[in-house]
């Protein structure tokens, strides 16, 4: 057997030729074999985890061998670890299933969980890594391979949980994933054996941290980079879809707290990093824009587009040849306009929009010209600068996301009850319908007009057939469609790190 320590945060140890090729045949057979399952596992089930059941470890000399030496190996004689007997819970991955993230720091009356010892009797062809994204210094990833052990502590010297102890088992691509874990319980207060296992060699740990060119094109290509997202109050979904996305990948992902940020110059990002700001307030573009440097990828088409925002859209999207409704942009000086206005919009109602809301928020239909003439003339008082467009009757509302040069994803929007603005829904059905053609391309092409890589675009396609683009907005809401089976944040994080790759090629 070889040992040696590959991470020393958390803990874990690779164990080499732990098991002979017969005893992992030993193991096997209980899955192989439906009715000999039925004399003594516990807990069987199959979901998208794979297909698991608990061994008792009295019921099979194998198991009780391997367990007696697992035990020894870590110092964990029987007065150490007085759950009695036991189980090895074994497991089996079919291509597309994983493990999400978790830990295993669990107690039971008086004793936690210490130590997972994980027996690989079956390696994949290609995926099922185990991988810890918080792991130092960077997410650590150990590889399957028959007879291996990997052994890791899942608390901290004073027996607290180890937060970096986290982990994943990444989908099976090709192939199966078979294990047999242990679990090491001892005692809340009881200090545990030092280990004493030698480190892996430097280009061995250095490989189990970082990506190397065969990585590239396996999910783990993003080991050793690091996703940046900028948070100011966004909804938690977001930033756990994208963390998730992060984790797949092997990237490490940092989470930054615009309204605490302290602008310290050691923050600041580095090339081949990914950086993302789902929050809009003007704190957060700030801090966007701090964290910035040359050879880090983001989401704008163009060299430090960090800087630049357009400010007036609907005129852009105009002017590039986009369908949009016919606009008008008042001030107080011009207000006597309106009659005009109006009948070359195709007569009442029209649309008032105030920017900068989100949600339907700032968007009012008006039904008469003396409502018209006194909302415009309070917005402007208020220092608002309002549009006022056509009113589109009887449209079909779609919101399609754009991420790079294509759209990865969207839904139907439904009408609100008593109100003619639209918002998503929570029929199913909604987020499977077909996208129109038309409506994405349009989405591209606005989205490229506004020089981003990402947008949540709007589109109304009107009854005749005729689309109208209403808006793109970056960064934008993903959640209803993310939650709806559509992996948006996976659409995100690969194209970040696309583009991370292309610029830091070997």
């Amino acid at each position: 057997m070889h040992f040696r320590t590959l991470c020393t945060s958390p803990l874990a140890v690779l164990v080499d030729d732990f098991a002979s090729p017969d005893e992992l045949a030993a193991l096997r057979r209980w899955f192989d074999d439906p009715a000999l399952r039925t004399t003594a596992v516990e807990g069987e089930h199959h979901n998208e985890t794979g297909f698991a059941f608990e061994l008792p470890v009295a019921a099979d000399p194998v198991a009780r061998a391997l367990t007696d030496r697992i035990e020894a190996l870590v110092g964990f004689p029987d007065a150490l670890n007085p759950v009695d007997g036991g189980t090895l819970r074994m497991r089996r991955y079919h291509p597309g299933e994983h493990h999400p993230r978790h830990d295993d720091a669990y107690d039971i009356a008086e004793l936690r969980l210490c130590v997972t010892a994980l027996l690989v009797l079956d390696a994949p062809e290609a995926g099922g890594e185990t991988l810890f994204p918080d792991a130092s210094p960077g997410p650590l990833r150990l590889q399957p391979k028959p007879g291996r052990l990997y052994l890791w502590r899942n608390t901290t010297e004073d027996g607290e949980p180890w937060p970096a102890a986290e982990h994943l088992a990444l989908p099976v691509v090709q192939g199966l994933k078979t294990t047999a874990t242990r679990f090491l319980y001892a005692p809340i207060t009881t200090p545990l054996p030092a280990w004493e296992f030698p480190l892996a060699a430097a280009t061995e740990r250095r490989d189990a941290h970082l990506a190397t060119p065969a990585d590239r094109g396996t999910p783990l290509r993003g080991l050793g980079r690091r996703l940046v997202v900028v948070d100011d109050g966004v909804p938690a979904e977001t930033v756990l879809a994208l963390r998730d996305a992060a984790d797949l990948r092997g990237l490490a992902c940092v989470v930054v707290d615009a309204a605490r940020f302290d602008f310290a110059e050691h923050r600041r990002t580095r090339p081949g990093d990914l950086l993302y700001r789902p929050a809009v307030s003007q704190t957060a573009s700030r801090v966007e824009q701090f964290l910035w440097s040359p050879g880090v990828a983001d989401l704008y088409a163009r060299p430090m587009g960090v800087f630049f925002d357009p400010n007036n859209a609907s005129m852009l999207f105009d002017r590039v040849g986009l369908p949009v409704a016919r606009t008008y942009w008042p001030t107080k000086e011009t207000l006597h306009l309106l009659d005009r206005w109006v009948a070359d919009l195709g007569g009442l109602p029209v649309v008032v929009k105030i920017l900068g809301f989100s949600g339907g928020q700032g968007v009012i239909r008006v039904d008469s010209l003396v409502t018209l003439r006194s909302l415009l003339g309070a917005f402007l008082a208020q220092g608002n600068a309002p549009l006022v467009c056509a009113y589109v009757p009887d449209a079909v509302h779609w919101r399609v996301f754009v991420v790079g040069e294509r759209a990865v994803g969207g839904y139907r929007n439904v009408p609100d009850q008593g109100d003619f603005r639209t918002s998503a829904s929570d029929d199913p059905n909604d987020y499977r319908a077909e996208l129109p053609i038309e409506a994405c391309e349009i989405a591209v092409r606005a989205t490229r007009a506004l020089e981003f890589e990402l947008a949540g675009v709007d589109v109304l396609q009107h009854p005749s057939g005729r689309f109208y683009l209403l808006e793109a907005n970056f960064p934008c809401y993903f959640g209803h469609a993310q939650e709806n089976g559509q992996d948006i944040a996976g659409a995100i994080v690969d194209h970040l790190l696309d583009k991370s790759l292309r610029g830091c090629q070997d």
